[in-house]
């Protein structure tokens, strides 16, 4: 009897060593996946960008028609009670 459950328990036994390295290779997996996802981001938008012709991080000058070459500015005041 003596014998099963030492046999049983080295089936079920691990070392952690190997569980440490199995976690350090995940980790490293995660970061390097999340690396090439960014950067194939990166990449497909500064495609899309040239196609467009237009710049996906700066806001429209101005919204609802076409933009003007000379900018507009405009004074806002407002009423304290």
């Amino acid at each position: 009897m003596s014998e099963e459950k030492t046999e049983n328990s080295k089936l079920t036994t691990v070392k952690t060593v190997y569980a440490r390295a199995a976690l350090l290779l995940l980790a490293v997996n995660f970061c390097l996946t999340t690396y090439v996802v960014v950067n194939l981001n990166k990449s497909v938008q500064e495609q899309v960008d040239t196609t467009r012709n237009t710049p996906s991080r700066t806001a429209p000058a101005t919204l609802g028609s076409t933009p003007s070459r000379t900018t507009e500015t405009r004074e806002i005041t407002t009423e304290n009670p």
